[in-house]
């Protein structure tokens, strides 16, 4: 609710800023109202057709949609226009959905070393750590895979899916104590 008042607040003193919109909308999403969230995404895009931030919401509401497609679009968009941690660890998840381990894994590399990973809410880096871990562990990458669900663990200590998964690692390897 902060957020969104010192959005309000800078739209009074620049109404037609893109930037603002979209993180205006960014909020409404997490406020789960999609629909303002959806016309503030399509206000700022009418001021700036590229603007990434209102792309990336856009891609959120359509893959929360599951219109996969339609969300490979936009964050593709996106990307294509400036680096965004969300918008590819999104293409990665879509890449998993397929069965594409190396198309998951190129798209979350770039989102791992992407200049605003240190931004993306902690649930998402989360998710990102444990299906970068699982991706490794397809490609039977263990000491990867053990390494980047220690990451997830690592920012959520109680994420069940790492946690139960580090431990048929180490069951696995004989490393029965641990």
């Amino acid at each position: 609710i902060d957020a969104l008042d010192a959005f309000n607040q800078a739209l009074e003193k620049k109404k037609n800023d893109p930037h603002v919109k979209a993180y205006k909308g960014i909020v409404y999403l997490r406020l789960k109202q999609k629909d303002k969230a959806q016309e503030q995404f399509s206000d700022s895009l009418r001021e700036d057709p590229d603007e990434p931030i209102a792309l990336t919401g856009l891609g959120e509401i359509e893959y929360k949609r599951k219109n996969d497609n339609q969300a490979k679009e936009y964050y593709n968009r996106a990307v294509n226009k400036k680096n965004l941690a969300l918008a590819y660890y999104r293409l990665g998840v879509l890449q998993l959905i397929a069965r594409n381990n190396d198309g998951a894994l190129k798209f979350f590399n770039k989102a791992y070393f992407s200049k605003d990973l240190p931004y993306l809410e902690r649930s998402i880096k989360v998710r990102l750590y444990y299906n970068m871990a699982r991706v490794y562990d397809r490609k039977k990458n263990r000491e990867k895979s053990f390494s980047f669900y220690k990451k997830a663990i690592k920012i959520n200590k109680n994420h069940l899916k790492s946690l139960v998964s580090v431990g048929q690692l180490l069951y696995e390897s004989k490393s029965y104590r641990e």
